[in-house]
């Protein structure tokens, strides 16, 4: 189980990494691959987000979001989500990648 979280551990930081650098394909990728074999964080929750990734359909984590079903017993979690912003007149969207894994 230690060795399964720590690969946890460093494929999150590899996700909030890709968000970061606003590289969506890799992090979907990311996600699906640790949705297969998943030790904290819930295979569903990584599932949708790399849907919603994707499709740009954030709806999908709705149900999830509200029942806070995306955090795991220990606490951890892994949080996706754009927000919006408003400068100099202008409407950006921007990816956010917040997590708690330790």
């Amino acid at each position: 189980m230690t060795i399964t979280l720590v690969n946890e551990k460093e494929i999150v930081k590899d996700i909030v990494q890709a968000i970061g650098g606003n590289k969506i394909s890799i992090a979907a990728q990311k996600l699906r691959q640790q949705a297969e074999n998943p030790c904290e964080l819930s295979a569903s929750w990584l599932l949708k987000t790399a849907e919603a990734l994707e499709t740009n359909d954030w709806s999908i984590l709705s149900e999830d979001f509200i029942n806070l079903s995306f955090i795991s017993k220990n606490g951890y979690f892994l949080m996706i989500a754009p927000y919006r912003i408003n400068r100099q007149g202008q409407r950006q969207e921007i990816l956010s990648a917040i997590c708690r894994m330790e």
